[in-house]
């Protein structure tokens, strides 16, 4: 049986943090800002219970010493959660611990 090629996504396009583009609306803008951010950072994860890739994470970034609990329920934004203050008060539902780890597990 042939091999079939694999495609790999092109990667996200850089947003800026300063201006809007004109595409996108703001929420989707202040959500990819996340994703973007949650991307680059060199965070730590724990899988805290539940089965993978969904459950209880603690996520912790070694270089500000903070950690976050996390609940990964699913991909789409509002369905998760994070203990960090900018999640409690962004009305996105995402943040980039949750940006961080959704990206680490879509990997494995």
């Amino acid at each position: 049986m042939p091999r079939t090629r694999r495609t790999r996504r092109p990667p996200p396009r850089a947003l800026s943090p300063a201006w809007c583009p004109d595409d996108l609306d703001e929420v989707d803008w202040q959500r990819g800002l996340r994703s973007q951010f949650g991307r680059e950072q060199k965070f730590r994860w724990t899988h805290l219970d539940g089965p993978l890739p969904f459950g209880r994470f603690r996520v912790e970034n070694p270089a500000a010493k903070t950690a976050y609990e996390v609940a990964v329920r699913s991909e789409r934004p509002g369905d998760n959660f994070c203990s960090c203050p900018d999640f409690a008060g962004n009305h996105l539902g995402t943040c980039k611990h949750l940006e961080f780890l959704l990206h680490r597990l879509a990997r494995r």
